[in-house]
């Protein structure tokens, strides 16, 4: 029977060879955060954009789906690596890598940065999201049991978080403005928003849109934690 939770079943983390010394770079740069407002006809158009077209076995072009969080991801990726790299010359073929929850998806960034690569990026997020499986959630938690120090255990993506990877998480579905969140807190939200300063530098968050009765829901924010640079 196969051994569950080895390492190298599991790219998408690092165990480094000894403890880290110190706070890792990206949670010492100062932030910046950045609230943008995507609209639904916004989001309908992006999504018909990331919805890759491929020739089916009767030769047909044929659209495969796509999520609108897929869409979502692959452009905010994207334009990172566009914004980052657009105007840089690099002698080798450096990797970018982009995490979702579980799911870490790689490409280098000469092939990000192609006119027609938005679709090849959503596809790339929708398969590694369909990976992540009961199966594999048991094979994590086997491989982190196994881990000798916790503090030796990273995300792949957390390597050159400040450069080359990215990280993305949603709340768009998490149901923060029907929860009464009590007299402490003062009952329920009329509305998220990023904080002041984030978790760290580098995370990309999808908000939860407005609900009609507090004024319509137009749309998903996405945070965006930069540098001050």
């Amino acid at each position: 029977m196969r051994d569950k939770g080895r390492l190298l079943d599991h790219p998408e983390y690092v165990l480094a060879l000894e403890v880290p010394k110190g706070l890792p770079s990206f949670m010492t740069v100062p932030l910046k955060v950045e609230v943008f407002h995507i609209s639904p006809a916004f989001l309908e158009a992006l999504k018909v954009a990331a919805t890759p077209v491929i020739k089916t076995e009767r030769h047909t072009n044929g659209p495969i789906w796509v999520s609108t969080n897929d869409a979502i991801t692959a452009l905010i990726w994207r334009s990172i690596m566009v914004a980052t790299y657009s105007k840089t010359e690099y002698m080798d073929e450096p990797m970018s890598c982009c995490a979702l929850t579980f799911a870490t998806n790689d490409l280098p960034i000469s092939s990000i940065l192609t006119p027609e690569s938005l679709p090849v990026m959503a596809l790339m997020v929708r398969q590694s999201m369909m990976k992540v499986t009961a199966p594999y959630i048991e094979s994590v938690v086997a491989m982190m049991r196994k881990v000798p120090d916790f503090r030796r255990f990273v995300p792949r993506s957390f390597v050159d978080l400040l450069g080359r990877d990215t990280v993305m998480t949603s709340w768009a579905a998490f149901p923060l403005y029907e929860y009464d969140w009590g007299p402490a807190l003062g009952g329920k939200c009329e509305r998220v928003r990023a904080p002041k300063l984030a978790m760290f530098n580098g995370l990309q968050t999808v908000l939860p849109a407005l609900p009609d009765h507090l004024g319509g829901s137009d749309g998903w924010f996405r945070t965006a934690c930069d540098g001050e640079t």
